[in-house]
């Protein structure tokens, strides 16, 4: 049982050699068994005579008095020495493994015993730090004559084994041990891999950009040869429709399949000039009508202030012959983009107001607004002090009304809660109200039809010559229809949506294509014209501004709550040419 725990001890401890007395280490008769097969022995009798014995055989005891049992075969020892230094200065660190045996001659066994008599046994940890400090004096001498990438990029190298050879040999010898095949070294440096990893990632990063320019490059050669053909091909359409007698152009490209109709419209948002410049956003916040120029939207290129008789400001419009209408609290500023005398028509509520007029027209010699706490507000454009309110009986009942607008024909369309209502002051006919089953978040009239958006997401079309004909221009959503807009660039209706979503959607109406102006965050207004896109945030801190015929392009930002110190309430894209410089108001 001795020599079997004996064997354990050497096989899985990593002790090398015991020493101690006979009796204690090995069991056995004089013919009996001693030595544990995976060990040799060395034994000293009384009369100072040594006799070693290999693997498994027996030990006669006869005047033996101590026994030096150790492992067969030859053990490693292993050594990890870092903070070496090389050439270059980069910290490099080894690892470094070699086979030691016994010498099973008379002296190098005594020289043996005596290094491992004070403690009974030796192990090869015990060993290796020993031998620790001539390993790593070669191995610095070695690494700081050579740069990181010979050192940590190098297989095996006879000129270090025969170094760590020749300085390990005597050390080895003079306690009974020989040095056995080979020297197995590996270098590792963290710093000069993480500075491969980097120039590698640099590389690579490298090769992708100029992949990604190729690609571009390509791209933009393919997108420049499409757009040519498409731009002759829609030329060749605009020539056929002033043919055919005034064949709307859209008309022409809906007989295209729906893949080949997509690339006509995209091809003519981006090739079709913008019959309009736009000079100025004109944003209405807080007591200011800022100017900003929508090729420089960072800053305030103008401020006109308003007095506080009619409150805050809530709204901006402008009819066709350069009058601007800014709604407040509770009242109407009017004025000329050209300049001149300022006039405010204003209404006395009987109670305090949370809202303010949302939007202004003028028809014939008076001046309606739209007020959701309020309603329908009449004025007489030469008595601004004698308000009168037209169609109570039908705006007391709800809570929202809304975009009151003006068609070519002079009839008054407004949002008056789930409903659109048509009237014609000078009429007897009186009001035409249209039923929607939601309530009207946004309204537009075009030269053709009249469009709402419903806080159900959805968006009716009626004909404004036949408002009793309706069509769903798209179905309801999740959310409401904050805004509407119209955009013809190229000859096609489109119309520009928001509802929450973090972009502003233009559909060309009556047929299936869309495209996607996205922002950063959700956006809850939206304006345009021939030349721009402009978005308003959720928060109406900020404004983002497209070029129409770019929407893949990022949108600029107006930082106009920092800018202006209030949120935004309504803007005015104003076209070049109506306004000469933002001073003359």
């Amino acid at each position: 049982m001795v020599e079997r725990s004996l064997a354990m001890a050497l096989s899985s401890t990593g002790t090398v050699a015991v020493f101690g007395p006979l009796d204690r280490l090995l069991d056995g008769g004089r013919s009996g068994p001693g030595v544990p097969s995976n060990a040799a022995a060395a034994i000293w009798s009384a009369d100072g005579s040594v006799a070693v014995i290999g693997p498994g055989e027996p030990v006669d005891r006869g005047m033996a008095r101590d026994a030096l049992v150790f492992l067969a075969a030859p053990f490693p020892l292993r050594f990890r020495i870092p903070a070496l230094r090389a050439g270059d200065r980069f910290e490099v660190e080894a690892d470094v493994e070699f086979d030691a045996t016994l010498i099973r001659e008379r002296a190098e066994l005594s020289a043996f015993r005596q290094f491992c008599m004070a403690s009974g046994s030796v192990t090869a940890s015990a060993l290796a730090v020993r031998f620790e400090e001539h390993v790593a004096a070669v191995l610095r001498e070695y690494v700081a004559a050579r740069p990181v990438e010979s050192v940590v990029g190098s297989a095996d190298d006879a000129e270090l084994d025969r170094a760590l050879a020749a300085r390990l040999q005597p050390e080895l010898f003079a306690i009974g041990l020989a040095l056995g095949r080979g020297v197995r070294t590996a270098f590792r440096s963290a710093a000069w891999e993480a500075l491969r990893r980097d120039e590698q990632s640099a590389a690579l990063r490298e090769r992708q950009a100029s992949a990604q320019a190729r690609i571009r490059e390509a791209l933009a050669a393919a997108r420049e040869s499409h757009l040519a053909h498409l731009e002759s091909l829609l030329k060749r359409m605009q020539t056929l429709s002033q043919e055919q007698g005034g064949v709307r152009l859209a008309e022409l490209i809906r007989a295209f399949d729906l893949a080949d109709r997509g690339a006509l419209y995209e091809g003519l948002l981006r090739l079709a000039p913008a019959e309009t410049v736009t000079q100025f956003i004109a944003a209405v916040a807080g007591h200011e009508l800022l100017f900003i120029d929508p090729a420089r939207p960072e800053s305030i290129a103008k401020r006109v202030s308003f007095g506080p008789e009619a409150g805050p400001l809530r709204s901006i419009r402008c009819d066709a012959d350069g009058t601007l209408l800014l709604g407040a609290a509770n009242g109407v500023h009017r004025l000329r983009l050209a300049g001149g005398p300022r006039q405010l028509y204003i209404f006395k509520p009987p109670s305090p107001l949370r809202g303010g007029v949302n939007a202004a027209v003028e028809r014939g010699s008076r001046l309606y607004a739209t007020h959701s706490e309020v309603g329908l507000i009449d004025w007489p454009l030469d008595r601004p002090n004698a308000p009168e309110f037209p169609l109570s009986d039908l705006t007391q009942r709800v809570t929202t009304v809304r975009n009151v607008q003006l068609d070519g024909d002079g009839r008054l369309w407004l949002a008056v809660g789930p409903s659109v209502v048509n009237w014609a002051p000078d009429s007897p006919l009186g009001a035409v109200q249209l039923l929607t089953g939601e309530t009207v978040e946004s309204l537009l009239v075009t030269a053709d039809d009249v469009l709402a958006g419903l806080s159900n997401g959805s968006i009716l079309r009626f004909l404004r010559a036949d408002p009793s004909v309706r069509e769903v221009v798209r179905p309801a959503t999740r959310d409401g229809v904050h805004a509407l807009a119209a955009v013809s660039t190229g000859g096609v209706p489109r119309v520009l949506v928001v509802d929450g979503r973090p972009m502003a959607e233009l559909l060309v109406l009556s047929d299936a294509y869309q495209v996607a102006f996205t922002a950063p965050e959700p956006l809850r207004w939206g304006w345009s014209a021939d030349d721009c896109v402009v978005a308003a945030n959720e928060r109406r801190d900020r404004l983002y501004v497209w070029q129409t015929r770019d929407p893949a392009r990022s949108p600029a930002v107006c930082p106009i709550g920092r800018l202006s110190g209030h949120s935004v309430q309504d803007v005015l894209l104003i076209p070049r040419g109506r306004i000469v410089e933002p001073e003359a108001i």
